[in-house]
């Protein structure tokens, strides 16, 4: 295959930021880079960006920095509007000018850009009115706005407003949704996640099925070759102690447990940083502080984040890895335990589903019955220590066929030629003028909260229009 060009836009680039979209375009970026294709990456500069650090974590991989505003500098709530910032929509032209001053420098066939934030939203829109003719873009799943928002919500019961219901939400989350419309080519890591949007969106689009990747730098092949599951009882959580993972789900499972006095000697450990619940208006631990019983405490480890060397020891000690997500377009973490040789337990109805694959349904469980069927599969995950090195043996296997079949699908990707049509000509006018009309109504009242509070400062403070000017004018 000729080496192409290829251009990844995100806003997160790891150690500097952690995320799903950081630790897969990295990994992906790195395994194009391997192949022989030119990689280069349009990003926002993180306040603590070293060179170096840049250097150890993606090689000689070109760098370009949007040159977008501090989301600082913009207002992020007005006391006539909840949450009121325009940051999305300004990043998204900031990137669309950069795009524009490189473009002629790298000439990219390929942009590869993911779909949350929509950062890559006005890019899509000159493409499909005709504009980089030689160039083709390719959108990402990894979780939209909605979907994370959602889930979040889910605890409330309706007890307050949605935050969806913010302008400045309903924007980002309609611009969002107007990136899928324009797209042409999408990728996702999971059947299930495209079929959400599809379903939530009113849509019937072909999009390519990817497994997310793993960054395989961060393996020792000889250590993975020797990793078994360890002998230790030991229950493993990896993921922030947010709605989304689901760590109070396996949390109450394990004192379950313990006070029914199911099993005896099982320690469990949580892997991840502290978030906080809007439900409950603190954070994880907060909450859960003075719920443990205090002859619990000592076998209940929250390690906080922890580097990815440290977190390969407790994948290879571990009875077993629980991912009792309420929500998940994919699990590479997961995915990573498994590589590990590391038995594990998913949600079901969720992207984790689609990693461990269909032959693997005894080691799903119903996250939303209150844990009560994650129980039992704890249960007889550690008191069946027999089969423990076989299933994870079995697990290894199936991660490498993921692996493999992403690589293989990521070069099929960036081979096949794209098949550009005109807006008019394929999208449904009627969406694209209703995700327009959801943007601008939104910004239209972003920009009357903002003019509302605007007069209650001026004349609380007695402001006339030469006082103003003075001001603004420094």
């Amino acid at each position: 295959m000729p080496a192409k060009r290829i251009l990844f836009i995100t806003r997160e680039i790891v150690p500097f930021y952690y995320g799903g979209i950081g630790t897969q375009f990295k990994a992906v970026a790195k395994f194009f880079k391997r192949q022989g294709h030119e990689v280069t990456f349009l990003t926002r500069k993180p306040s603590d960006f070293d060179e170096g650090v840049y250097q150890h974590n993606y090689g000689d991989i070109s760098l370009f920095f949007v040159d977008a505003p501090e989301p600082e500098k913009f207002v992020s709530f007005s006391v006539t509007g909840g949450l009121v910032s325009t940051y999305n929509m300004a990043y998204a032209l900031a990137v669309s000018k950069k795009f524009d001053e490189i473009h002629n420098e790298i000439h990219p066939d390929i942009v590869i850009v993911a779909e949350y934030g929509a950062e890559g939203l006005f890019l899509l829109l000159k493409s499909k009115a005709g504009d980089y003719r030689h160039t083709r873009f390719v959108l990402t799943i990894n979780g939209m706005f909605f979907d994370v928002i959602t889930t979040y919500e889910s605890g409330m019961d309706m007890r307050i407003p949605s935050v969806l219901d913010d302008p400045q939400n309903r924007a980002t989350c309609a611009m969002e949704d107007l990136c899928i419309l324009l797209a042409n080519e999408i990728t996702t890591p999971s059947v299930s996640a495209w079929s959400e949007i599809q379903a939530r969106i009113g849509i019937n689009k072909d999009a390519c099925h990817i497994p997310n990747f793993l960054d395989i730098d961060l393996f020792d092949k000889h250590d993975v070759d020797k990793a078994t599951s360890g002998s230790d009882r030991l229950i493993l959580f990896v993921g922030r102690l947010d709605r989304h993972k689901g760590a109070d789900i396996l949390l109450q499972a394990y004192l379950n447990i313990i006070a029914k006095q199911a099993v005896d000697d099982v320690e469990i450990v949580f892997i991840g940083r502290d978030s906080f619940w809007k439900e409950h208006e603190c954070t994880f631990l907060e909450h859960w502080d003075n719920k443990i019983p205090d002859s619990c405490r000592a076998k209940i480890t929250f390690l906080g984040q922890v580097d990815h060397q440290n977190v390969v020891s407790y994948f290879k000690k571990a009875t077993v890895c629980v991912f009792p997500s309420r929500w998940e377009v994919f699990g590479i973490v997961c995915l990573e335990a498994m590589y590990y040789g590391c038995p594990v337990l998913v949600s079901k109805g969720t992207g984790l589903e689609d990693v461990i694959g269909p032959e693997f349904t005894d080691y799903t469980f119903d996250s939303s019955d209150g844990g009560g069927s994650l129980e039992e599969k704890l249960i007889t995950s550690i008191k069946d220590a027999s089969h423990k090195n076989g299933l994870g043996s079995v697990l290894r296997q199936r991660a490498e066929e993921l692996i493999s079949m992403s690589e293989s699908r990521l070069l099929q990707l960036i081979a096949m030629d794209s098949d550009r049509k005109n807006i008019a000509a394929e999208l449904p006018l009627l969406k694209l003028y209703e995700n327009g009309f959801r943007i601008f109504d939104a910004l239209n009242e972003i920009i009357c909260h903002l003019g509302s509070d605007f007069l209650k400062l001026k004349d609380h403070f007695g402001l006339d229009d030469s006082k103003l000017r003075k001001i603004l004018l420094r």
